[in-house]
């Protein structure tokens, strides 16, 4: 068995650092969503919007480390295999995550200044 190549490690190096990265800020991430929910009694609608994101964080966290354990143990067999059906899955849900806070600061700068 051949080690990886300098091209294939730098790959598994930024999804493992990236993986790791996320993975503590799913931390802090859930810190803040206790805090919130024990301390805060705001409208449902906005609970709901902050539940849903943590989903999604929570999804997008699950993918993320199936992606990194599925890959790491991969590079055993095939060094360059890597499900490209997950990387979509991740972006969709990131990019949903994102369009999702950007309607609530959207909404949130309406309400402030009263215009778009």
């Amino acid at each position: 068995m051949s080690l990886p190549s300098f091209r294939e490690e730098g790959v598994f190096r930024g999804l493992y650092i990236g993986t790791w990265l996320s993975m503590g800020l799913y931390g802090a991430n859930a810190v803040q969503c206790w805090t919130y929910y024990n301390n805060n009694n705001d409208r449902w609608t906005l609970r709901s919007v902050i539940s849903l994101l943590f989903a999604l964080d929570t999804a997008v966290t699950c993918i993320e480390s199936g992606a990194l354990y599925r890959s790491l143990l991969s590079i055993q067999k095939e060094p360059s295999t890597r499900a490209p059906v997950t990387d979509i899955v991740i972006i969709f849900l990131a990019a949903t995550v994102v369009f999702i806070v950007d309607l609530f600061f959207a909404a949130k700068w309406e309400g402030v200044t009263g215009q778009w």
